[in-house]
C-alpha cells in the first residue's frame, strides 16, 4: 500500500548480519519519498491502519514504532 502513495521510491529492508541470539534478530525499514509527497494523504493513512500492521507494531516492534525523516545532503548525477 505505500508503494501506491504519491511521490514513493523505494522500500528497503535490512536485517541485522549476526545476532547475538538467533531470537534477537533486528529489522530496520527505510522508506524513501520524492520531497513533494503524499504521507499525509489519506492512502497514507489507510497503510497505516490496517489490522497486519496493527499487529506487527503492537505485538512485534520493540520500543514503539520511530520515524525519522531524512534530506539527502548531496544527489550525484551524470551531466
Amino acid at each position: 500500500m505505500l508503494s501506491r502513495i504519491s511521490g514513493w521510491l523505494r522500500t528497503r529492508l535490512l536485517k541485522q548480519e549476526e545476532p547475538e541470539e538467533v531470537d534477537d534478530v533486528k529489522y530496520f525499514a527505510i522508506h524513501e519519498y520524492h520531497p513533494e509527497n503524499g504521507l499525509s494523504s489519506p492512502g497514507h493513512k489507510a497503510a497505516m491502519s490496517t489490522p497486519w500492521r496493527t499487529h506487527i507494531m503492537n505485538d512485534l516492534v520493540q520500543g514503539g514504532p520511530h520515524r525519522r525523516v531524512y534530506r539527502s545532503y548531496k544527489v550525484f548525477s551524470k551531466e
